[in-house]
């Protein structure tokens, strides 16, 4: 039944002959022919005609014996073995000539390593593009993606006198580290000041909230308010401003400036940030200078 089926779409697809890889079950062994056996006709003739020939006059007589058989074996259940070897006989008999048929095992053969070792194949001129810089790469992607900005504030408050807002190393800090906690008051004593840092921080954003923008300008707006309405209840004539985030509002390149609040001026005066004292001394020489300007105001 299988066998029937085979010739039947070998039929369709207009195969007389093949060679399969793995045996198939049922499918009787065609055997190799030789040209005088099967064409003793054409023996004397050259190859070229006679390979015309075969395939011209047997070609269609070969393939409707197969697929007759096979309707005739579909019909009756079963493929009986006679009309199946007369079948196999004459598609075999349709091969090409015995030197065509040979050159053509002999291209399937595939070469052994010690050929392809001492004559390795011709391979072909490809240009390969090379992908671009990883380093460029990586930072295009992190120039398109922009860290949403985030920063948390300490507060010293001195009620009149000075209120000092101050960043700290991290936006998720519950307060001070040590060494910061230690820097901090080593600047409150050279102004002849001593207070401990408030409870309650400063953080930014104030609202999570991802479709809102909350970027630099937002976050200085949000901190002027802020000092506004804390001013407002208690006004204080002098502000320390220590680090970046704590002095977003003020102009660039400015340690020292009036800024109007409520309706009442303050001096707002910028040092560098805790961590870059901690981190370089070299911060420390612009600090002292401010924090000698500062003191002076104070009296």
């Amino acid at each position: 039944m299988l066998e029937a089926r085979r010739r039947a779409y070998l039929k369709s697809m207009g195969v007389v002959q093949y060679t399969p890889v793995n045996a198939i079950d049922g499918a009787k062994v065609s055997p190799i022919l030789q040209l005088d056996d099967v064409y003793p006709a054409y023996v004397d003739e050259e190859p070229s005609n006679v390979g015309d020939a075969v395939l011209d006059t047997v070609t269609d007589v070969a393939v409707d014996t197969a697929v007759d058989t096979a309707v005739d074996s579909v019909a009756v259940g079963y493929a009986p073995d006679t009309p199946i070897q007369n079948t196999n006989l004459e598609i075999a008999n349709a091969q090409p000539p015995v030197q065509q048929q040979s050159q053509q095992q002999t291209k399937q053969q595939p070469p052994s390593p010690i050929a392809l070792s001492e004559n390795p194949p011709v391979t072909p001129d490809i240009k390969i593009t090379p992908l671009d810089d990883s380093a460029v790469v990586s930072e295009s992607t992190a120039a398109s993606v922009e860290q949403p900005l985030r920063f948390a504030l300490t507060m010293v408050e001195f009620p009149g006198k000075l209120l000092v807002l101050a960043d700290l190393g991290s936006a998720d800090a519950m307060g001070c580290s040590a060494l910061e906690y230690q820097l901090l008051q080593a600047i409150l004593k050279s102004l002849t000041l001593s207070g401990e840092p408030s409870p309650h921080l400063f953080r930014w954003p104030m609202v999570n909230n991802t479709r809102i923008v909350q970027g630099k300008a937002e976050a200085a707006e949000g901190l002027q308010g802020f000092l506004g309405a804390k001013l407002e209840k208690q006004p204080v004539p002098n502000l320390l401003l220590v680090g970046e985030n704590a002095s977003s509002f003020m102009p660039a390149q400015t340690g020292q400036t009036t800024i109007e609040f409520v309706g009442q001026s303050v001096q707002c005066f910028r040092t560098p940030s805790l961590l870059l004292m901690l981190q370089d001394w070299q911060h420390k020489p612009l600090a002292w200078k401010v924090l000698s300007g500062l003191k002076s105001t104070l009296g």
